[in-house]
């Protein structure tokens, strides 16, 4: 096997055996794959070259695959399986030395990364692998507002993403200009009418000076939760104001 560090310099992309002998560090069945995922992930999948590979997706999907599930590692320490949430020993602690979805979140975060044609479903197979506790990344904060924000392809798909990894940011997400006008946002938030959350978002500065507060309040108004809320006056103030409710 070549030595990982000369696949890791730009100049090797040009080699017709780059690709395969570095998909050979990302496949391997230990834990030099995941140390080799994520120095890959830093230093040479987020280069012009190698995003213009016909093998990139391939490899940035084999990096987030050597990321190792909880139980396999707690079978080879524990000999059992555990799961992660389940376990009362160390390694949860410090299991994430074997994840490498920090890693190609950050790289699908690129400006240049982003342009690919399989970037979208790259960030669902991530969002995916994510949703498993051991498997957690800041995907909201470093992948999913920023590419929102820039309008990336396909920006449309990620806000249920957002909201299902983090609520705090989605709702920060929403208060976003073009979200704000988007013909999708009411099936956005809907699903989340009854959050307290919700009062929040209603009362940011963005939110209250929009055309679209009308029909984002009427989601809410009848919510009983919601209208207990000792910030609830200040949204029928607002709503009296204009004109919304007697």
């Amino acid at each position: 096997m070549k030595d990982l560090n000369l696949l890791l310099h730009p100049s090797a992309i040009q080699s017709d055996t780059w690709a395969v002998e570095l998909l050979a560090h990302l496949t391997q069945e230990n834990k030099a794959a995941v140390e080799a995922a994520r120095q890959a992930c830093k230093r040479i999948l987020g280069h012009k070259d190698a995003v213009a590979h016909p093998d990139w997706e391939r490899l940035v999907m084999a990096a987030l695959d050597a990321s190792r599930d909880f139980e396999d590692i707690a079978e080879e320490v524990y000999g059992e399986r555990v799961s992660f949430l389940d376990d009362e020993g160390w390694l949860c602690q410090g299991f994430s030395e074997y994840n490498t979805t920090g890693q190609v979140a950050g790289l699908l975060a690129r400006k240049v990364t982003r342009k690919h044609p399989q970037w979208l479903e790259l960030v669902k197979a991530l969002a995916e692998k994510c949703a498993k506790p051991e498997h957690d990344a800041p995907l909201s904060d470093v992948l999913f507002k920023p590419c929102i924000q820039a309008r990336c392809a396909g920006w449309e798909t990620l806000p249920p993403l957002a909201a299902k990894e983090n609520l705090l940011c989605f709702f920060d997400v929403m208060t976003i200009p073009h979200v704000l006008e988007h013909e999708r946002l009411l099936s956005w938030l809907e699903p989340y009418k009854n959050y307290l959350m919700f009062v929040d978002y209603l009362l940011e500065p963005a939110v209250i000076a929009s055309s679209r507060w009308p029909e984002i309040v009427s989601l809410i108004k009848d919510q009983p939760n919601i209208r207990a809320s000792s910030e609830f006056p200040r949204i029928q103030q607002l709503m009296k104001e204009r004109g919304l409710e007697p």
